[in-house]
């Protein structure tokens, strides 16, 4: 089927283009870590492994890495990326790159700030951070800046597309009924 005018391809631009591979590819990298993780998990509660500790990991800071990784970062940093492609895409606009970087450096810092924590022994607090467990101020801090980060493209997005779509939403609007309201077509 071929593409009229209007609905020529869109292409994200070369910034976002870029951050969305990185959105993508990091976080499923450290999913390999948090994956052999859940593996080991099975075999600790399967009795195949006895010790407290495995190949230098504690039990708990295993489960630690595996609830974080794959709950937290992962999805995070997925539904950033698919944001970006989305709201990009049917929108057809582009997002501001410096807000964009900043968002992806505060998120890929804490994600990396945590995992330093996590995987020194310094975090073994599962990941929903339950409060009688204590971990490294470093891991509590990356967490908040994969936190903000991800806020921040929120915001970056709603501060570029929301002029955009009031105009569009002006222009889609059909003529007004016979109190005066704009129809939708």
């Amino acid at each position: 089927m071929r593409q009229t005018a209007d609905e020529e391809a869109f292409r994200l631009d070369d910034t976002h283009r870029t951050v969305v591979l990185v959105l993508l590819i990091l976080p499923t990298v450290l999913l390999v870590l948090g994956v052999y993780h859940g593996l080991l998990q099975v075999l600790y509660r399967g009795g195949l492994i006895k010790a407290t500790s495995f190949l230098g990991l504690e039990y708990y800071q295993g489960l630690t890495l595996h609830g974080v990784i794959n709950a937290l970062v992962f999805t995070t940093f997925f539904e950033v990326a698919f944001g970006y492609a989305v709201v990009a895409y049917y929108l057809r606009c582009t997002f501001h790159a410096g807000v964009t970087w900043l968002a992806t450096g505060l998120m890929v810092v804490g994600t990396l700030m945590a995992a330093l924590a996590m995987l020194s022994g310094s975090a073994s607090v599962l990941y929903t951070f339950y409060p009688p467990l204590k971990a490294s101020p470093l891991f509590y801090i990356g967490a908040a800046l994969l936190v903000v980060g991800s806020g921040r493209v929120m915001w970056g997005q709603v501060w570029t597309i929301a002029p955009e779509t009031d105009e569009v939403q002006r222009s889609a609007m059909g003529a007004p009924d016979a109190a005066g309201v704009p129809r939708w077509p």
